[in-house]
């Protein structure tokens, strides 16, 4: 649940498979749907299960498929079927009917992290029934897509998309999973890039995906609490553990620690176990 950064990786461009352990992203998504020219998706099918089949460990990899209205899904079960650890990221999710389907078409276990993709007012209608559906990983945000048919770009639209974030990180939230917000186009990881995440992360959106290696940290950075929170916690975690306080009131500084701010500093000492341990 502590994720950050989810890094695509075009599926049709398999020297690039290498290299994710090194780029350090929490997770990394190989993309068969936007990322492919559909005359490249039968071969990027094949380098990707190839891969997959040869790789121990599939803990932080996920696949982003096409979806069963389109001539792959049956070749993409087929290499979902042979990664059973590897997550799932649905696409263009429109009704929980549709998603449903989906579920049974590709035969996802239950086990399976399923990441569904949020690209349109309908799938954004619907996404707080998903979770009822099936148990989700997280429900992510496709802006492009989302704002495709409108005659602004998302950056003349900021109340939209403020609006837009905030229903799916609500939409989370109720379900106990975790938000992940749209790409950004600036690869350079600039200010443009900067100013998006912060606003994602005002919005209450958990994570990031990117497309180029140079958004990562930047993501990584602005999706990781502040080294003064962490400590606060880590000492107000300890206070109460000391005095046996572990979840009612205590004073601390002349202050009152209530059990909702507690709790939220065990939440906050747990990622940063969680990614003392990860280094």
């Amino acid at each position: 649940m502590f994720e950050r950064s989810f890094h695509f990786v075009p599926a049709s461009r398999p020297r690039l498979f290498e290299r994710v352990d090194s780029l350090g992203a929490d997770a990394y998504v190989f993309d068969l749907e936007d990322a492919v020219a559909a005359e490249d998706k039968p071969e990027a099918i094949t380098a990707l299960k190839d891969f997959l089949s040869t790789t121990h460990s599939h803990e932080k990899l996920f696949v982003r498929v096409n979806g069963t209205d389109q001539p792959w899904w049956e070749a993409e079960r087929e290499l979902l079927a042979g990664a059973p650890q590897a997550g799932i990221v649905l696409p263009k999710v429109e009704s929980a009917a549709a998603f449903a389907k989906a579920i049974e078409d590709y035969k996802i276990a239950d086990t399976r992290r399923v990441i569904a993709l949020v690209e349109s007012a309908p799938g954004l209608a619907v996404c707080r029934e998903l979770a009822g559906v099936f148990p989700l990983f997280a429900l992510g945000l496709g802006l492009e897509d989302f704002l495709s048919g409108h005659l602004f770009s998302a950056h003349e639209l900021p109340s939209l998309v403020e609006r837009i974030r905030c229903e799916l990180s609500l939409a989370a939230m109720a379900a106990g999973i975790i938000a992940i917000d749209t790409i950004s186009t600036d690869t350079t990881g600039g200010q443009e890039m900067r100013d998006a995440a912060i606003a994602a992360r005002a919005a209450g959106m958990h994570a990031k995906f990117s497309i180029h290696p140079t958004q990562i940290g930047l993501i990584n950075d602005i999706f990781s609490p502040p080294a003064e929170s962490i400590e606060e916690a880590e000492h107000l975690v300890k206070l109460a553990e000391k005095t046996g306080a572990a979840s009612g009131y205590l004073k601390h500084d002349g202050k009152i620690i209530s059990p909702p701010k507690l709790k939220k500093a065990q939440l906050l000492n747990r990622f940063a176990h969680h990614y003392d341990n990860a280094d």
